[in-house]
C-alpha cells in the first residue's frame, strides 16, 4: 500500500455493503492493503466463554476493508478526495487534496 492513508485519517466508503459511511482508520495492514475503520464493515463472530467475566456469545466487531474502497476526507474542504504528494520547501513530502478549488496540504 502506498502511504496515502494513515492512522486516524477520516475516510469515506465508496464501495461495498457500507457505501456512504464515514469512519476513522484504527489499524492498517500494509501486506494485504486493508484498513480497519471504526463503525464500518461490522461482522458477527461466535465466541466461546473464556472466563467467568467473559461470558462469550455473539460479538459484533469491525473487519478489515480494502483500501481501494476508501477515500480520504480532506479536513479543509470536508469532502472525499484523491490524495497527491508534493515536496515542501524543507524537502519533506506532504499529502495534499487533489480537488481543484481546495488544493490544501492534508498533513
Amino acid at each position: 500500500m502506498s502511504n496515502k492513508m494513515k492512522l486516524n485519517d477520516n475516510v469515506w466508503v465508496i464501495a461495498g455493503k457500507d457505501i456512504g459511511k464515514k469512519g476513522q482508520i484504527i489499524s492498517i495492514d500494509l501486506n494485504k492493503n486493508k484498513a480497519l475503520v471504526s463503525g464500518v464493515n461490522i461482522i458477527k463472530r461466535h465466541q466461546a466463554p473464556r472466563s467467568q467475566s467473559d461470558p462469550g456469545g455473539i460479538i459484533e466487531k469491525e473487519a478489515f476493508i480494502h483500501c481501494s474502497n476508501l477515500k480520504v476526507i480532506c479536513p479543509s474542504c470536508d469532502s472525499p478526495t484523491r490524495v497527491g504528494f508534493r515536496l515542501l520547501n524543507d524537502g519533506k513530502r506532504a499529502r495534499y487534496c487533489k480537488i481543484q478549488k481546495c488544493n490544501e496540504v492534508i498533513d
